[in-house]
């Protein structure tokens, strides 16, 4: 029940009462939604274990749809009525704010598994909540990234004891692939051009790129390089990040069907790094939106973003003498022809840094 301007009384829903006090100019604004419920967080895509963070600007219409589609049509239908009531709330308190969906168990024996995570626990020492300082920190209990088959345990315990999602209005997501499509140009080559492309700011991506690797583009080197091989980029929010994509030809062949989708930069502003989510959204997109089928890329061997890569890639390896670790989604790499392609690739690009230094 829910008290009218008059002082009546009627029937109110949840979703009603919640977005009521958010309006609310007699009570503080509020920071955080919290929604208790048996059925938990909200599902992934293969149903076997819980999304640890959704970005609704991106991802509401998606879920809401495969939600709609379900076989366990009630619980479904739980799912769907918390998603909404976190984005009509989200809509009217401010960006910054977000939600949590989580089941009770997991509320409740958040700071259990928090001691069991961490040894160094002990006597005297203060045991954290996992989903408080999470939610206090806006950051959600699994990386939103991982490979699903990465969550089946967290501490000693299985993925499906742990059921929360938080919820973010989070930031749109601009998808631009060439003109073929995320799909292999039959020709070998594209007309996609970064610095011409009505749909890019080229200038804000530069200056994304350069203060992400902490160091200065050789734009026309760069350019150079990617001429006529660009397959897509993906920018998030006001360049906040962004992933370049090109289709890499292996060495010793010139066969368009040998081409291998490749990341070429993942970048994002040292402002937005750590907990805003805006390194999993572009990595979601990628093995999601542009190349579910796999893609491949590189990274220095002691680059400390590795262990990252580490835990949302299908395979990497070390190409010896090179100073290079090789990363790959999907299972292209387990074919022995594709395998010296995608090695004589990552060992052949050249740099395209204005100071000399080794790539990162």
């Amino acid at each position: 029940m829910a008290s009218t301007s008059s002082g009546q009384l009627q029937a109110a829903s949840s979703t009603d009462v919640l977005t009521g006090l958010c309006q609310s100019k007699s009570i503080p604004k509020a920071d955080r939604i919290i929604i208790v419920d048996c059925v938990g967080g909200i599902p992934g895509q293969d149903g076997n274990c819980v999304q640890g963070l959704i970005n609704l600007s991106q991802q509401f219409e998606t879920i809401d749809d495969q939600l709609a589609k379900s076989k366990a049509t009630q619980e479904a239908l739980q799912h769907r009525q918390n998603l909404d009531t976190i984005k009509r709330c989200l809509a009217i308190l401010p960006s910054s704010s977000s939600g949590l969906i989580v089941s009770p168990e997991t509320a409740a024996n958040s700071s259990t598994h928090s001691a069991a995570r961490d040894p160094t626990f002990g006597v005297g020492t203060k045991q954290k909540n996992v989903l408080i300082h999470n939610l206090l920190t806006n950051k959600p209990l699994i990386s939103s990234s991982l490979p699903s088959g990465r969550v089946s345990t967290l501490g000693n315990a299985p993925s499906n004891e742990f059921s929360a999602t938080l919820v973010k209005r989070g930031v749109p997501l601009s998808i631009m692939p060439a003109d073929c499509g995320w799909q292999r140009p039959a020709h070998g080559t594209t007309s996609m051009r970064l610095e011409d492309d009505t749909r890019i700011d080229f200038r804000r991506l530069v200056y994304l790129i350069e203060d992400s690797f902490r160091r200065k583009l050789d734009v026309s080197d760069y350019l150079s390089r990617v001429e006529g091989r660009i397959a897509g980029i993906v920018v998030v929010g006001e360049y906040e990040g962004c992933a370049i994509f090109t289709w890499e030809m292996p060495p010793n062949t010139q066969d368009p069907s040998r081409l291998v989708p490749y990341l070429d930069k993942f970048a994002v502003l040292q402002s937005s790094q750590g907990s805003n989510g805006v390194a999993d959204s572009l990595f979601q997109a990628m093995v999601e939106t542009c190349f579910p089928n796999g893609v491949l890329w590189r990274s220095r061997t002691n680059n400390p973003v590795n262990k990252w890569y580490f835990e949302r890639s299908s395979g990497s390896w070390q190409i010896p003498g090179s100073g290079w670790t090789m990363f790959w989604t999907g299972d292209g790499a387990l074919d022995k022809d594709r395998w010296d392609d995608y090695v004589g690739i990552c060992t052949n690009i050249r740099p395209s840094w204005a100071d000399g230094k080794k790539p990162d």
